[in-house]
């Protein structure tokens, strides 16, 4: 009943399921007295915008965990950016915002959990103003083309190498040799060209042979990098 700030609970006034009171249902019979008296318990409520518009942002998901990282509730945004998570425990949580074309972001502006600033929760109180401003993600796109011909290389694997050791992800050329990058965050990133089984060779950019030697290409809060191009070269056979 988290509607009335009720916090829920297993029978019998227990917190979580491992820790609940099983009840014997013998068949034809009913299990009477199965009761649960529920405790008031306390909110934590806020604003969701735009860092960069000072928009509201309808729909964000808003995860409320545990300091030790267990998941408590989840809500998501009213078209005002408005939320409030209702019937909390006495205790201090961590609360994280996502929305699509964001950065993630943890309170009070953080980035990462073990950061994250706790919310104190008093039963039958509202921790109010427990907002975020989420920057948008940046993008690279660009195209890969025949060093000689000057025609699109199609299927060709793509991947972004971010300076902070964060996750590289890979995409391929279309037909047309273009490829994108989209829901980077800010930072630096290089970017690598492999041409798979075809006979050209692969590079990074910014034609370079090797990750080390990448020219970086600097991503922005909402940024947009085009023309991070590769002109691929033909390589020579060895047969036997």
């Amino acid at each position: 009943a988290s509607t009335q700030d009720l916090v829920p609970q297993y029978y019998e006034d227990k917190s979580t399921l491992g820790e609940a009171t099983s009840v014997g249902v013998t068949t034809g019979t009913t299990t009477e007295g199965i009761n649960a008296s529920l405790q008031v318990g306390g909110s934590i409520s806020g604003t969701v915008t735009n860092a960069t518009t000072k928009a509201p942002l309808t729909g964000t998901d808003v995860e409320v965990a545990t300091t030790s990282g267990d998941f408590v509730a989840f809500t998501t945004t009213n078209g005002g950016g408005e939320y409030k998570v209702s019937g909390l425990k006495e205790g201090s949580y961590e609360v994280s915002f996502s929305a699509y074309g964001f950065e993630n972001q943890y309170y009070n502006g953080k980035s990462n959990f073990p950061e994250a600033t706790p919310v104190s929760v008093v039963v039958d109180k509202v921790a109010e103003n427990i907002s975020a401003a989420l920057q948008s993600l940046g993008s690279i796109s660009g195209k890969v083309t025949d060093a000689t011909s000057d025609a699109a290389v199609a299927g060709v694997e793509v991947c972004d190498y971010p300076e902070s050791g964060e996750f590289t992800s890979c995409t391929s050329t279309d037909a047309g040799g273009e490829y994108t990058f989209t829901g980077l965050a800010a930072g630096s990133y290089a970017i690598g060209f492999f041409p798979g089984e075809s006979d050209y060779l692969g590079q990074y950019y910014n034609d370079k042979p090797t990750l080390s030697e990448a020219t970086k290409i600097s991503v922005t809060h909402g940024g947009t990098v085009t023309g991070i191009n590769a002109a691929l070269v033909a390589g020579g056979q060895v047969k036997g």
